[in-house]
């Protein structure tokens, strides 16, 4: 069903760390597939923040972060810690929010129909632009109301203009993507304000 990572953080106590993103299937398998008694398995993603020590300046990063020891001695690799993250400055990553909200941005969200017929997009699949990845999907399912496979994602902001071209790949294959112009259901928002 997808890879893990599988930390014990006590005699008893595993954590077992998957894609956040899967969790709603993760979770249909165990309830399939149900543990021994006396083992419980239960999510506990939103109570948690992960962070993988990789890259050649990551143990420095963290460490102006933390009092917890990174050291590659006190902190070799494929170690799992529960540590605590403070001492952030209050303006760290402001300049950069600022640019971002002037700019508008280098991506934009936008809504795709797209031609699948066994599967849709559930999210984190890539969105190709004329043979090229170029963004991805954050959400995706078949609208019902609207008859058809749709799916939210992102793109950089010079592709938001062409409505053909895209495709998004689904298990594997690509199926050509129409981006909208407008919301596929109440594009004005008149049902939902009544």
């Amino acid at each position: 069903i997808g890879d893990f990572t599988m930390c014990r953080v006590g005699t008893e106590r595993v954590f077992l760390i998957c894609t956040w993103a899967a969790e709603v299937y993760y979770r249909r398998w165990f309830e399939r597939h149900p543990p021994p008694a006396g083992v419980t398995v239960r999510p506990c993603a939103m109570e948690y923040v992960g962070l993988s020590v990789a890259g050649p300046r990551s143990r420095t990063l963290l460490q102006s972060l933390t009092r917890t020891d990174l050291s590659t001695a006190a902190f070799p690799f494929l170690t799992f810690r529960v540590i605590d993250i403070g001492m952030v400055p209050a303006l760290v990553g402001r300049a950069a929010a600022l640019e971002e909200k002037e700019s508008g941005g280098a991506l934009r969200l936008v809504t795709f129909s797209v031609d699948a017929q066994d599967a849709d997009a559930s999210g984190d699949e890539p969105i190709w632009h004329e043979g090229r990845v170029v963004g991805w999907v954050t959400s995706g399912a078949y609208g019902h109301r609207v008859q058809r496979s749709l799916a939210l994602g992102y793109i950089p902001a010079a592709l938001a203009s062409p409505i053909e071209g895209f495709e998004i790949e689904i298990i594997g294959e690509r199926r050509r993507a129409r981006r909208e112009s407008a919301a596929p259901l109440d594009p004005s928002g008149s049902r939902m304000r009544g």
